[in-house]
């Protein structure tokens, strides 16, 4: 389902993803995706495109629970990856730089590869997004209602949110824009 790629995806990991498939979730197997043989202004071309695809059903609850990105900030690293080693046990679950669990995917170039909004979308109610997942509601469960209600009263979630997407995407070494430069070079 692409539906979703412009919001989930960075243009720079489609582009080097889609030129030269890998596989990136090691727990799910060898990779599905071929090879294509496009030109530079096709790859961009289609980039282009798949980043249109932003198609979400509107949900005021999950607006509500999520709030802004403007809180995700890099002086919150540090507290994220203490959230994400200690009290929230992400590292259980998932590997970081080589440390941690294998039933979730590797998450240490996460940053590179996810939109900050969508990450912190799927933190939220990772059931919108994979259906029977594994992946368990850290910060709210969804009521009757479609309201999310925090799973750790007394705590404010948004923040400890905020500071894990720090930590998954400011907390890691800024990689080259290649898709800019390419993009660049094939509109001239």
């Amino acid at each position: 389902d692409l539906t979703q790629v412009g919001l989930r995806f960075q243009a720079n990991y489609l582009w080097s993803y889609l030129r030269a498939p890998k596989t990136v979730r090691m727990n799910l197997g060898a990779g599905r995706m071929p090879t294509f043989p496009l030109s530079v202004v096709e790859w961009v071309s289609l980039i282009e495109f798949l980043m249109t695809q932003r198609h979400m059903k509107a949900n005021p609850f999950l607006k509500k629970a999520i709030g802004d990105s403007s809180g995700v900030r890099a002086d919150l690293v540090d507290k994220g990856r203490a959230l994400f080693t200690g009290e929230y046990a992400c590292a259980s679950c998932h590997q970081w730089e080589g440390k941690g669990g294998r039933v979730g995917p590797d998450l240490t170039s996460i940053g590179t590869r996810q939109n900050r909004d969508w990450l912190r979308r799927y933190l939220v109610d990772p059931n919108l997004y994979a259906a029977q997942g594994q992946m368990p509601a850290l910060f709210y469960r969804v009521a009757k209602s479609g309201a999310y209600i925090s799973v750790r009263p007394g705590r404010n979630v948004k923040q400890d949110l905020d500071a894990i997407v720090a930590f998954l995407t400011l907390g890691q070494p800024k990689t080259q824009d290649t898709y800019a430069m390419a993009k660049k070079k094939a509109i001239g």
